[in-house]
This record gives C-alpha cells, structure tokens and sequence, in this order.
C-alpha cells in the first residue's frame, strides 16, 4: 500500500484542479468584495469625520462671539 496516490491515468487530476481554480476564484471575489466595502466604509467615516469636525468648528466659533468660552482652566493643587 503506497502512502501516496498518483494516478497513472492524468484524467483523475482534472477534478482536483477544477476544484481548485474555483476555489480560487471565489477567494477572489470575495478579497475584492471585502475590498470594496472597506473603501466604502472608510469614505463614509471621512464624511462624518468632517461632519463632526465642521460642527464643532460652528459651536466654537458661536460661543467665542457670545462671549462665552468652553475651556475651564483648573489650577492644579501642590
């Protein structure tokens, strides 16, 4: 009993290969796919980033010319 199976008949290789190039593609698609949706993502965070950004930009700008501040300063104990 051999512990390794090589057909003589070259035939017997076709399903393996067909299985893999299959398997291949399907990876593929799926990279691409996870790519994709990645990019996506990171764009709609950019947009809410500067969303956020330009908000708080307004807020701060608004309290300045109420004369009102946001920051305390504490002074640390010794």
């Amino acid at each position: 009993m051999e512990f390794l199976y090589f057909p003589d008949n070259k035939l017997e290789y076709l399903p393996a290969v067909a299985f893999l190039l299959v398997t291949l593609v399907v990876a593929m698609f799926t990279m691409i796919f996870i790519i994709k949706a990645s990019q996506k993502e990171a764009q709609e965070a950019k947009v809410l980033e500067e969303k956020m950004l330009n908000e708080q930009t307004k807020s701060q700008n608004s309290s300045e010319s109420e004369g009102t501040t946001t920051h305390t300063h504490v002074k640390p104990r010794h």
